[in-house]
C-alpha cells in the first residue's frame, strides 16, 4: 500500500496551491484504487505581530491518501 499526502495551501500571495494530486491522479490511471483516506491536520503559519507577538494562521490542510497498487498497470499503447 502507498501512502500519498495531498492537500491544500492559501498563500496570500501566491494564492491557492494544491499538492500531491498529480501524483494520486498518475496512480489512478494506472489501475490503483484509493483505499483509506486519512486526516492528517492543518497546515499552519506564524505570523509575529508588531508588538512582538506571535500568531498562527491556519493556511491550508493536508489529507493522508492510501492507495492499492495494481499488479494490471495499464499500458499505454499506440494506436
Amino acid at each position: 500500500m502507498q501512502e500519498i499526502e495531498i492537500g491544500l495551501r492559501v498563500d496570500p500571495v501566491k494564492g491557492l496551491t494544491f499538492f500531491g494530486l498529480d501524483e494520486v491522479n498518475e496512480l489512478l490511471v494506472n489501475g490503483s484504487e484509493i483505499k483509506i483516506l486519512e486526516p492528517v491536520g492543518a497546515l499552519t503559519q506564524q505570523i509575529q505581530q508588531d508588538d512582538g507577538s506571535v500568531h498562527l494562521t491556519i493556511s491550508g490542510f493536508s489529507i493522508k491518501v492510501k492507495l492499492l497498487e495494481s499488479s494490471n498497470k495499464k499500458s499505454s499503447q499506440s494506436s
